[in-house]
């Protein structure tokens, strides 16, 4: 009789927790973008201001994200402790 591999479930504990913190995590990025173009249309700012808005928003925030991954990884937990008293 062949042997069954039996693989653990995909949806673990920990992957369901995963998934909703990167979810609310998008969440609370688009509820700042929409916050931040409602305020310039209550300000009366140009219609040609939200795209350019938008663009600035999601291409510092890809390339800013890329640049903290990649510290991250080069940091120790440490160094990162020491860097964070030495900002405050």
């Amino acid at each position: 009789m062949k042997d069954l591999i039996v693989s653990p479930p995909l949806l673990t504990r920990g992957i369901k927790a995963l998934l909703l913190s990167q979810f609310f995590s998008a969440f609370a990025d688009n509820a700042l973008l929409f916050v931040i173009l409602a305020q310039l249309k209550a300000t009366l700012y140009f219609d040609w201001s939200q795209p350019i808005l938008q663009v600035v928003f999601i291409f510092t925030y890809i390339i800013v994200s890329a640049f903290c991954g990649t510290n991250s990884r080069l940091f120790c937990q440490r160094s990162g402790h020491v860097i964070l008293i030495l900002v405050s």
